[in-house]
């Protein structure tokens, strides 16, 4: 648990830290091109110009990074939604799919018959199984995670029902033969 507890602090950190770090160096350059603007006479034509051009560049300078490093941060997680997607979300509908498939093909207690008693067991989550062991789950949201982790808990309270109901009705018909066949 603190193994990822470490990982997203020193990626908050990272991410912090570089922003100090850009906040810092451009205070230290425009307090650097305010010492240099005092020392000049901007009443003079051609010393306002090149000053203009030189605040103005600054200026759009620093717009056009943050603009791009924000394009570039949206294009990242829409990068990593992809891929949630395709490695996480798509699996775990597909196996919730067959779940569904599962329990509707298997109602219980509707219809019982011999052969539905043998090799029967309930539906398992392997590729939810599969993603908690790997570090795909790191990447699964937390509320998602409670869910499906219920859901599980859930499945196999069922087969634990379904195990004993079958048992109960096994008893039932043992002792129905027992009795009717001495």
């Amino acid at each position: 648990m603190a193994r990822k507890h470490s990982y997203f602090f020193k990626i908050v950190t990272l991410k912090y830290l570089k922003g100090v770090l850009f906040l810092l160096i451009a205070s230290f350059s425009f307090f650097l091109i305010y010492k240099c603007f005092q020392r000049l006479d901007i009443s003079k034509p051609g010393t306002s110009a090149w000053v203009g051009v030189i605040v103005g560049s600054l200026v759009s300078g620093f717009l056009s990074y943050l603009g791009a490093e924000r394009v570039k941060v949206r294009e990242i997680k829409k990068q990593e939604m992809k891929e949630r997607k395709v490695q996480i979300y798509v699996p775990l509908y597909e196996d919730l799919l067959g779940f569904d498939n599962y329990l509707k093909s298997k109602p219980y207690p509707n219809t019982l018959t011999v052969e539905t008693f043998y090799a029967d067991k309930a539906y398992s989550f392997t590729e939810w199984t599969t993603i908690k062991t790997d570090s795909r789950f790191l990447s699964v949201n937390p509320k998602l995670k409670n869910d499906l982790n219920k859901l599980e808990e859930l499945i196999v309270y069922y087969d634990k029902l379904k195990d004993d109901f079958t048992y109960n009705v096994f008893k039932v018909i043992d002792r129905y033969y027992a009795e009717e066949c001495g």
